[in-house]
């Protein structure tokens, strides 16, 4: 129940509050992190973090344009896991939830060098 509250609380939460600085992207997407979201346990780091599409995502039902989401990364293992994950209707977290997931907490992947998820590792562990 209190991951439930903590999701709805930062999804309701709007990107008009979000520092969101970029970290990666492509010719698809731009990546980005909100640093005021890093919290920091032991070697395991929590991260809000935003994909900004440059086009319509999503071929049946609902689209969007954006995703929220929260990893939490082992800076020590060099692995992450995703949290939840909300999909926005708008760019940059804008708009109404279109899709909501809460991810289960055992589903580790390893961070492949030179992914973006590399470069969003290196940001959460850095800092």
């Amino acid at each position: 129940m209190q991951i439930f509250i903590l999701i709805l609380l930062t999804v309701a939460s709007g990107s008009a509050m979000a520092e969101w600085v970029p970290v990666g992207g492509n010719d698809r997407f731009i990546l980005y992190s909100d640093p005021t979201t890093i919290s920091k346990s032991g070697n395991m780091v929590k991260m809000l973090r935003l994909t900004d599409f440059k086009v319509v995502q999503g071929n049946i039902g609902e689209h969007y344009m954006s995703t929220k989401r929260q990893d939490e990364y082992d800076c020590v293992r060099e692995r992450r896991r995703i949290i939840f994950v909300a999909a926005h209707s708008k760019k940059m977290g804008e708009g109404y939830v279109v899709i909501r997931v809460i991810n289960k907490l055992d589903d580790w992947k390893p961070i492949s060098s030179g992914s973006q998820g590399e470069a969003m590792w290196e940001f959460a562990c850095g800092n």
